[in-house]
């Protein structure tokens, strides 16, 4: 009994005198997001107004996408889907106009956190849409341009 009374004060003792000095300040390392890739896009056959949009989701946990689309390479238009729980991402673009050429680019999305991306972009026609103040994000992807179908009648 008097064994395990002091093999418990020194298990003890050792336990509360394991501490380490800090600062005071605590450290949250934010993992950054980071950009899909492997984009690609395909016209929905017979519609002419649709496009579905498929990407390698490449972060761990952003809550959602953003997919920037415009006809010529200014003014681009977004649209949001959800975040993807596996390594594939995906988005059908509607309401499109047939017989068209778009320029599609996508990023990921979470709460904003503090992170600011560095990004450096060599293609002109990147788009130039600033992230939502309450929103985190990574750089865009590349772009890529993808071409409605003609409407069937």
């Amino acid at each position: 009994m008097r064994k395990n009374y002091f093999l418990s004060l020194f298990l003890l003792m050792t336990a509360f005198w394991n501490v380490e000095a800090t600062d005071g300040s605590k450290s949250t390392a934010v993992t950054p997001l980071v950009a899909p890739s492997g984009i690609t896009a395909t016209a929905v056959g017979g519609s002419g107004t649709r496009i579905n949009v498929l990407w390698a989701d490449n972060s761990i946990d952003e809550t959602e996408f953003e997919v920037a689309y415009t006809k010529v390479p200014t003014g681009y238009r977004t649209a949001t889907g959800p975040g993807s729980s596996g390594s594939i991402g995906g988005l059908t673009l509607t309401g499109l106009d047939p017989s068209s050429q778009y320029y599609i680019s996508v990023r990921a999305r979470r709460a904003f956190d503090g992170s600011t991306p560095t990004c450096t972009y060599s293609d002109p026609n990147t788009p130039n849409v600033g992230p939502p103040a309450t929103k985190s994000v990574s750089c865009w992807s590349s772009v890529i341009r993808v071409s409605t179908n003609p409407l069937i009648p």
